[in-house]
């Protein structure tokens, strides 16, 4: 009999979780597929809620903003399974959010992508001059890597994505000639011709901090670097299922972890707040 009642009993939990398995909510988040395969490999042997050390060589920008939201939506009590979907950009993974079939995009987007007619907005992730960037060129351009100012600046050529729409406007608030090129490949051919003296970029992981592209390599100019003209937010799309309840969850968490330390920490200890360049002279 005792055995007959425990048997009844595991039954019951299995059928109680099972249901409760199936009535969780899904969170459905749009990603490219660098970010998903980084947040696969990050997560393999630990969930991305208890994921406490950023000094990862999956942890690039968009993988720890994935990972700030997993953290937020589980300090607020918010109940979710995360389901990522792939797409080749950030320009689609924004059409994809603006139209309700995913409920946010993995990576913060920038204040002037942000359509509040279809998107609630969070509070700031990354404020305006905290996207920091370095004045890239070529190794043997010695000219450009002698530039101290941005009087010095001024007087180069610069090339640019006109979609990199922050990257675009900043260069021009510093006012520098800045050409058009259609992709980030191009930018760099440009710079290889000797047409271009210079981009600005994220600085990367490797220990001299160059950025490689198609054989070419660029190296930042030293003791220099350049603050971006723009905030980054999380947005949840308006059209999605559960969409206020998702936006005042994840908002309600963002707070919580931005009172811990937790964002300051997890973008500094990733490298994205670089501590290489901190002393850096910021001449934008």
């Amino acid at each position: 009999m005792l055995n007959y009642i425990t048997a009844l009993y595991l039954a019951l939990f299995l059928m109680l979780s099972t249901i409760a398995e199936a009535l969780e909510i899904e969170t459905i988040i749009s990603t490219n597929h660098f970010i998903y395969d980084s947040f696969q490999e990050w997560t393999k042997d630990t969930p991305c809620e208890k994921i406490s050390d950023f000094n990862s060589p999956y942890a690039n920008r968009g993988t720890v903003e994935l990972i700030i939201i997993c953290q937020a939506l589980d300090v607020a009590g918010y109940k979710t399974k995360l389901k990522l979907k792939q797409y080749p950009n950030y320009e689609r993974a924004l059409i994809q959010a603006k139209s309700g079939d995913v409920h946010i995009s993995a990576e913060t987007l920038w204040e002037d992508d942000i359509d509040e007619e279809f998107f609630y907005k969070t509070s700031a992730i990354i404020k305006n001059g905290e996207f920091e960037k370095g004045i890239y060129t070529l190794a043997e351009n010695t000219h450009v890597l002698k530039v101290g100012s941005l009087e010095e600046l001024q007087a180069l050529r610069a090339v640019m994505l006109r979609v990199w729409k922050v990257d675009w406007k900043t260069l021009q608030a510093m006012k520098i000639k800045t050409f058009s090129a259609p992709n980030k490949i191009n930018m760099f051919k440009m710079i290889k011709a000797k047409r271009i003296d210079f981009t600005i970029l994220e600085f990367s992981h490797a220990e001299d901090m160059s950025n490689q592209l198609a054989g070419i390599r660029l190296v930042p100019v030293p003791n220099i670097k350049v603050g971006l003209q723009g905030t980054r937010y999380f947005v949840v799309s308006k059209k999605s299922l559960n969409a206020e309840a998702l936006y005042n969850a994840l908002n309600r968490g963002i707070t919580k972890l931005r009172e811990t330390g937790m964002i300051t920490r997890a973008l500094t200890e990733s490298g994205f707040i670089n501590q290489r360049v901190k002393f850096w002279n910021k001449v934008f």
